[in-house]
């Protein structure tokens, strides 16, 4: 899984957040790695993919049913 560059990535306002989430990943994959079968970066996707892609509310700020289900 690659990183995105902060220039293109308009979710996180500060520039340097994928850093700080690469070290806090970083810490529970080493803690908890073998533990964990399947691992997931966001808090409820299935709520954030409806509220960016069906909603318009967060980047990329546009309405589209189709990204929705993707």
């Amino acid at each position: 899984m690659g990183m995105a560059e902060p220039s293109h990535c308009a979710v996180f306002p500060a520039q340097n957040i994928w850093e700080d989430f690469l070290y806090f990943a970083k810490i529970y994959f080493r803690s908890f790695g073998d533990l964990v079968k399947f691992w997931s970066s966001l808090n409820e996707p299935n709520a954030y993919a409806l509220y960016v892609h069906l909603r318009g509310l967060y980047p990329p700020g546009h309405c589209s049913e189709i990204e929705v289900v993707k």
